[in-house]
This record gives structure tokens, C-alpha cells and sequence, in this order.
């Protein structure tokens, strides 16, 4: 009887001092210092997780992207297009962590610095997000590029079979209950504006930020928002100067198309040339070289720019064949032709798309090989070169498998991956090898299998239908 009382006394002084350890636990975690190292966790998971997404690639996190250049070149596709990517030294990331590291130590030494921690993480972390989205333009273009890029991958696999997810769900980017995003002529967004379109968690970052600063100064709402601008201020100086070049080009586009307007032509093509100057990357652009095309086309020069203009032009009106022959004996000539690459990979991809609608794989196969040959960082050319061979032989299935699959760790769309291992399954299907059928079709659900957009073309598969 003793030893139950004794075990019963024990059981309640432990269950009390367990109780009691959750109220302190409870306690820190709430208090002003506890909450203000929550935000800064908070910030922290923001700044490693995804800060750009592109339609069809691999997210880009914040230790994925450099402040301006990367070893002395532009941050391009050539470069960028890579999976999986390094986390480098110099990216936009680094500050931002330090920052927060230094927050931390400041929150947790001094309990009356924590709006001064959260203000020093907001200044740092708007000059990260602002070099993040306007210092690499090319970078976007890639991303405006792979948006179109999906949507003719969406009219291959509708052409396929009317039962792919790629066909009849919306891509990753689209919003508003469209299929798919605008770009490229669709789109009327102007290039300063384009960045926020494929923008994730680096924004919210320094929403987090500044609400943490606004909750953790004290004194009336006024003064809480003086001391919040004051931060944000700080952060916006550091922001121009990280970003400079890309406003002092952007004056000079303005420039360039007033006296475009004004039928000054000389004076356009100068004030193109202060853009190359200003920002010596978009030189590499699809937007200077437009530019400057057209600007060359109007006074009669005939050089690449010009050809580059004229070729988008008739890609524009359908001319894809006229556009294919103007542009291509430019490529050689052109050092710095990753833009001419990219339309001219483009143009042969929408050749290759109406081949498939006329049932011609063969010469969609061709196609896009040549297309990815042009412009081997673009995606959705060798998804959709793989998939259209598959289709014309499935008899290839076990060559293309070896082949595909391990490419697809560039792949980001869940939809894309899971529609070609679907495509693969349905070509083991119909040639009889029902095992790797069914593997393939385990596959593809597990890459993509929602209640609102189910997959129905692998269950339906994986049942023998």
C-alpha cells in the first residue's frame, strides 16, 4: 500500500514538473522574443524555399540566383538551365541569411532590439528580391520562352490523346481560371512588370519582414510606421543601387522610343546603344534586338538585327517557314545569338507542332531534334522531340525510357512528368509488356494524381483499359 502511495506521489510531481516545463516552453515561445525568432525562422525558410518559377524548368531558390553576373557572364539560359543547380556564394541569398543570423543573435542578447533585428532583415532582403527580379532580364525572357514552349506542348499531348493532363489542366502559372499564361505578342505586361508573374516566397519575405518591424516597435501607429518606412527606405536606397543599370537601360528604352516615334532614327539607334552600355547583358535580350531591328529595318540596314526583327515578324502572322529562312543563315554570324537560337528553335517547334497535327512524326521528330540542337536549354523541344517519337514507334519505348527519364530532373511540371511516363506505359501496352506498363503508369500517378484533376489516362491504363 505504501509503494502505490509512494509511485502515486511520483506520478504527480513528474506529470507537474512535465506541466510545468510546457507553461515555460509555452511561455518563451510567445513572449516578444520568442515570437520575434519565429518570424526570423520564418524569413529563413522564405529565403531558402523557390523565388522564381518558370513554366515547364525547376524552380529557382534563392541560392540559385547571383546578384548581377556569374564568373563575368550574364545569369542566361545556357547557364541557368541546369538541374540540379549549385547554390552559389554570391547569390541573393547570402546576405539575407547572414542578416538573419545577426537578427537572431541581436533577439536573443537584447530583448529591446527586435524591431531594430526585424528592420536590418528588411533592408537586406529588399535589395535580395529586387536584384532577383530586374538584374536578369534574359533570364526572364527564358521564362516568357517556356510558357509558349508549354503551350504547344499542350496541343502535341492534346493530339495524342484527348485523356493527358497536359491537354486540359491549367499549367502552374496560369491564374484566373485560363489554361494558359500570356506571353510573347498575348501579352501586353511591360517588361519591368513581367518579373512578379513568375515571383514565389522572396516577396513574402519582406511582408513578413515589415510586419514584424510594425508589431514589434512601440509607440503610437504613426510612430510605428515612421520607424517601419524608415527601414523600408533604407532597404529601397540598396535596392536602386543593386539594380542601377537596369533603370538607367530602362530611360534609355524610353528614350529610343520617343525618337523612334518622332522618325529620329539615328538618335533611336543611339540611345539603343546607351542601353547595351548601361546594361551590357541585354545585349543579349530578345527585346534590344527587336529594337534595334526594327529601328535598322526602317532605315534599309540589312544585318542580323534586321533579319532577327523581320524573322519574329512573319513567326507572328504564321509565317513559320518564311521566318525559318531568314533567320537561319544569321546564326553563324552572330557571336552573341542565344536570342536568334531561342525564336529560330521556337519557329521549328511550331513547324514540328503542325506536323503532328497532319500525322507527320517522322517530320516532327526532325524538327525538334534540330530545335534542340539550337537551343538545348529549352525544354520543351526534347519532351516533345521524345514523345513524338514514342508515338510513332512505341516499339522505341525501352530506348527512350533509358533516355528520358533521367533528363526529367530539369522537368518542374508535375503534369509534363507525369503525361510521359504515361506516354511511356501506353507504349509498352501496346507492345505487349504489360510489367513495365504498369510501372510506368505507378509512375506517372505518383508524379501527378489529384481529386480535382485526377489521372485518369494511367489508372484506366494500369487496369488494362
Amino acid at each position: 500500500m505504501a509503494s502505490f502511495k509512494q509511485l502515486k506521489h511520483q506520478a504527480r510531481h513528474w506529470s507537474q514538473r512535465g506541466l510545468d516545463a510546457l507553461v515555460r516552453i509555452g511561455s518563451t515561445v510567445l513572449s516578444n522574443r520568442g515570437l520575434a525568432v519565429m518570424a526570423l525562422l520564418a524569413c529563413a525558410a522564405l529565403c531558402l524555399g523557390p523565388w522564381l518559377r518558370p513554366a515547364i524548368s525547376r524552380d529557382f531558390r534563392g541560392f540559385h540566383i547571383p546578384w548581377s553576373y556569374l564568373g563575368g557572364r550574364p545569369f542566361f539560359p545556357p547557364y541557368a538551365a541546369v538541374a540540379p543547380r549549385p547554390w552559389l556564394m554570391n547569390s541573393v541569398a547570402v546576405p539575407v541569411l547572414l542578416a538573419i543570423v545577426a537578427a537572431i543573435l541581436l533577439v536573443v542578447m537584447r530583448r529591446d532590439r527586435i524591431a531594430m533585428a526585424l528592420g536590418l532583415v528588411l533592408a537586406v532582403s529588399i535589395p535580395a528580391v529586387s536584384a532577383a527580379l530586374w538584374n536578369h532580364p534574359g533570364l526572364i525572357e527564358f521564362f516568357e520562352s517556356e510558357v509558349r514552349q508549354r503551350a504547344v506542348l499542350r496541343e502535341v499531348f492534346h493530339h495524342q490523346s484527348e485523356e493527358l493532363l497536359t491537354g486540359g489542366v491549367p499549367d502552374r502559372l496560369a491564374t484566373g481560371g485560363s489554361h494558359n499564361t500570356a506571353a510573347g505578342h498575348h501579352s501586353t505586361v511591360h517588361p519591368v512588370f513581367l518579373p512578379f508573374r513568375y515571383s514565389m516566397y522572396g516577396p513574402w519575405m519582406v511582408a513578413v519582414a515589415c510586419t514584424g518591424v510594425l508589431l514589434a516597435s512601440s509607440g503610437s501607429l504613426r510612430h510605428r510606421l515612421t520607424y517601419a518606412g524608415g527601414w523600408v527606405a533604407v532597404g529601397l536606397l540598396l535596392a536602386v543601387a543593386a539594380t542601377w543599370p537596369r533603370w538607367v537601360a530602362e530611360y534609355h528604352f524610353m528614350q529610343a522610343a520617343a525618337h523612334e516615334d518622332a522618325q529620329q532614327l539615328a538618335e533611336a539607334e543611339q540611345s539603343l546603344d546607351r542601353v547595351k552600355w548601361a546594361m551590357p547583358s541585354l545585349e543579349f535580350s530578345r527585346r534590344y534586338r527587336l529594337a534595334l531591328g526594327r529601328v535598322h529595318y526602317r532605315q534599309g540596314i540589312d544585318d542580323f538585327y534586321t533579319a532577327f526583327f523581320v524573322a519574329h515578324q512573319q513567326a507572328l502572322t504564321g509565317d513559320y517557314a518564311e521566318a525559318r529562312n531568314m533567320l537561319s543563315p544569321t546564326i553563324n554570324q552572330d557571336e552573341s545569338s542565344h536570342a536568334s537560337r531561342e525564336l529560330l528553335a521556337e519557329i521549328l517547334g511550331h513547324m514540328a507542332a503542325e506536323q503532328v497535327a497532319l500525322g507527320d512524326f517522322t517530320a516532327a521528330d526532325h524538327l525538334w531534334g534540330e530545335a534542340t540542337l539550337l537551343a538545348p536549354w529549352m525544354p520543351g523541344h526534347w519532351i516533345a522531340q521524345s514523345t513524338t517519337a514514342l508515338a510513332a514507334n512505341p516499339l522505341r519505348a525501352e530506348e527512350l525510357e533509358q533516355a528520358l527519364m533521367p533528363r526529367l530532373v530539369q522537368v518542374g511540371d508535375r503534369i509534363v512528368n507525369s503525361d510521359i511516363a504515361s506516354m511511356i506505359g501506353d507504349a509498352y501496352f501496346n507492345t505487349g509488356d504489360f510489367a513495365k506498363a504498369r510501372s510506368m503508369y505507378d509512375r506517372s500517378i505518383a508524379n501527378f494524381h489529384l481529386p480535382k484533376n485526377a489521372n485518369l489516362k494511367a489508372q484506366e491504363g494500369r487496369l488494362g483499359m
